[in-house]
């Protein structure tokens, strides 16, 4: 789950952690690191600073302060706080297996999501043919080429994400 806030709130850190909170998560009962983050897309051309949050040594989210988008200066800068909602629940849970996280009363989350991850796997490791994917990355990358022009570049980012996005199963 991703909040983007902008301008970013001068106490950021405070917020985030007011978050964490209202989850239901009690954090004097947790190991609580803030660790420094050097956030890069470089498909994109994002960038920024900020840290990753781990509890308990999980890393349960992300705060970044974006300085750059398109490759363009932003002004005022934007604040992007992104949870991972399932290693919160490992966390609030205290199991250490995403598979035993508790999805519903008497259901795992192992139960729920187990086939999802063997049907994706058996495709991704033994059935996809990469070949067209890697001819149609490289057709985006060509066509990039001639949006390239400095004052292009949204439209370029816009353009290969509609395409990947329309390429999608």
């Amino acid at each position: 789950m991703r909040r983007l806030l902008k301008p970013p709130p001068a106490d950021s850190r405070e917020l985030f952690l007011e978050s964490l909170e209202a989850t239901g998560i009690e954090l004097g009962l947790h190991d609580l690191q803030l660790r420094p983050l050097r956030f890069r897309v470089r498909a994109l051309a994002v960038e920024g600073i900020g840290w990753h949050a781990r509890l308990d040594g999980i890393k349960v989210a992300h705060v970044v302060s974006l300085q750059e988008a398109a490759g363009r200066k932003l002004d005022p800068v934007s604040l992007e706080i992104s949870y991972g909602v399932e290693r919160l629940a490992l966390v609030e849970q205290g199991v250490s297996s995403i598979d035993d996280v508790t999805w519903s009363a008497g259901v795992s989350y192992g139960e729920v999501r187990r086939r999802d991850e063997e049907d994706f796997s058996h495709y991704h490791f033994e059935v996809a043919d990469v070949d067209p994917f890697r001819s149609l990355v490289i057709g985006f990358l060509e066509h990039a080429e001639v949006l390239a022009p400095p004052d292009l570049r949204a439209a370029v980012v816009d353009w290969l994400t509609a395409m990947v996005e329309e390429s999608a199963p």
